[in-house]
């Protein structure tokens, strides 16, 4: 870690969440932490029965290099923690998966009365999703790669303006990330944009974050040889 200047002022870590969360009778505990500056890794880890069942790790390099900001750092925390809440109340970390809806509801209220209370609690913790506008790209080293996107709420399917899009590519074995694309999608959630893949980047991988105040997706693709 660079020390001197602006770098000692930055706080070892950003202060992190535990929670648990009762799902299907089952009871989960959510941690998530940021592992500080000389590792700068959002790391969420989902415990039950004394074991860990998921984890999802976020590299947040990219935004040292453009300059450290304690808030954007505690909002990843923040984004990746509901996202996980959000991912158990959904069923996504259940053995066989989201049970349908109305799975297991005994109610003397008539069907829309449920379907309404089931979208309000949905609503509420509502996030976002990313998703490719037309073909999902196929990044080659030493090509154009041309990228369309639609960002939009995980529920509704409403599209989010003003969502940050960052597109950064690293060789494969290494660490550091290279800022490809760095920009915001217009008022109908939507991003397009071109960038090159530097040759010696086969077998690396691409990574496109999307991120606002309701949350926050991420993408991975591997970068083909040309």
């Amino acid at each position: 870690m660079i020390r001197g200047g602006v770098w000692d002022k930055i706080p070892p870590v950003i202060t992190g969440y535990n929670t648990d969360i009762t799902h299907d009778e089952r009871v989960f505990h959510v941690q998530t932490e940021d592992r500080g500056v000389d590792n700068p890794i959002i790391e969420s880890l989902v415990y039950t029965g004394g074991k860990i069942v998921h984890r999802q790790d976020q590299d947040y390099g990219w935004l040292l290099r453009e300059g450290y900001n304690e808030k954007a750092v505690q909002e990843l925390v923040d984004g990746q923690h509901r996202k996980m809440i959000r991912d158990i109340q959904g069923g996504k970390l259940d053995p066989d998966g989201p049970r349908p809806f109305g799975a297991g509801i005994i109610s003397d209220r008539d069907f829309d009365e449920l379907v309404l209370d089931f979208v309000k609690e949905l609503v509420a913790v509502e996030g976002i999703e990313m998703v490719a506008d037309g073909q999902t790209p196929v990044p080659k080293a030493g090509d154009l790669l041309v990228v369309s996107l639609l960002v939009r709420t995980d529920v509704r399917c409403k599209p989010v303006d003003e969502a940050r899009i960052v597109i950064r590519a690293r060789r494969a074995g290494h660490k550091k990330f290279l800022t490809l694309f760095d920009g915001k999608t217009d008022d109908v959630g939507r991003v397009r944009a071109g960038m090159e893949i530097p040759a010696d980047y086969a077998g690396g991988t691409v990574v496109v974050e999307a991120t606002c105040s309701r949350g926050k997706d991420r993408a991975e693709w591997e970068i083909q040889g040309a």
